[in-house]
């Protein structure tokens, strides 16, 4: 039997950050993702088991007023969702690592400007990100690199074309916990110990019909969150092109 699905597009997007006009300034004009667009769609019927996301995506890209094209073919890489705040990022200042002072703010510690990837890097979060040859890299494991959190911070830190980069780790912080909040919506759930989980499934959306949709790539993403438990697929898209 073929797997449909129907989406509606919600008039309130549902992300706090978005009616935080503090956060949103720190978004649009300090970072420079102005044209950052978050939209929240409902979805008809069950996830199927097992589940072939490119088919629902390509069902969700065919849907009026999403795609701009007819979408035969879909390229989307899977995240993880496992990672919860502190404990990701406290390891910015853990020893041996020295990517942030671990004093109040938790400065950034700088670097010598160098070239990386067509942009210029000042500071060694930056470097942690983005350099594969540095030794701060190694910072974050190909499996950090691989959860939705990481992607959340890339996108943020990096910024986009024209970035104003912060001082302290504590300005990135709140807004990357509430976009990330935002994103994974009410598929956190508690064990009858008390431990969370997060069932939401997260996706990077690659290529449409075999073209990458990603101008540039370090300075761009779309992620494709399935908000499990509330029916809904949350959409974070910034695009820059070179």
């Amino acid at each position: 039997m073929s797997e449909r699905w129907e989406f509606t597009e919600l008039d309130d997007n549902g992300f706090k950050t978005w009616a935080d006009k503090e956060k949103m300034k720190l978004i649009n004009e300090k970072w420079g993702l102005n044209g950052i667009k978050a939209r929240t769609f409902s979805y008809n019927g069950e996830l199927p088991v097992p589940f072939n996301p490119e088919t629902f995506f390509k069902s969700f890209l065919n849907t009026k007023g999403i795609g701009s094209e007819e979408v035969k073919e879909v390229d989307v890489e899977p995240l993880s969702a496992i990672s919860i705040g502190n404990k990701f990022w406290k390891k910015l200042w853990t020893p041996p690592n020295n990517i942030c002072r671990n004093a109040t703010g938790h400065y950034i510690n700088k670097c010598p400007d160098h070239h990386v990837h067509g942009m210029w890097l000042s500071d060694c979060l930056q470097v942690a990100l983005l350099d594969e040859d540095s030794e701060e890299y190694e910072v974050f494991t190909p499996e950090d690199r691989r959860e939705l959190l990481f992607h959340v911070i890339k996108l943020l830190v990096l910024g986009g074309e024209i970035c104003q980069y912060e001082d302290e780790w504590d300005t990135y912080e709140p807004v990357i916990t509430s976009l990330y909040r935002d994103l994974i919506g009410q598929s956190v759930v508690k064990n009858t110990s008390g431990a969370i989980s997060i069932v939401a499934r997260p996706y990077l959306l690659k290529k449409t019909n075999g073209k990458s949709i990603l101008g540039n790539p370090d300075h761009s993403a779309c992620i494709l969150v399935i908000d499990t438990v509330g029916k809904k697929v949350r959409m974070l898209q910034y695009l820059a092109y070179p």
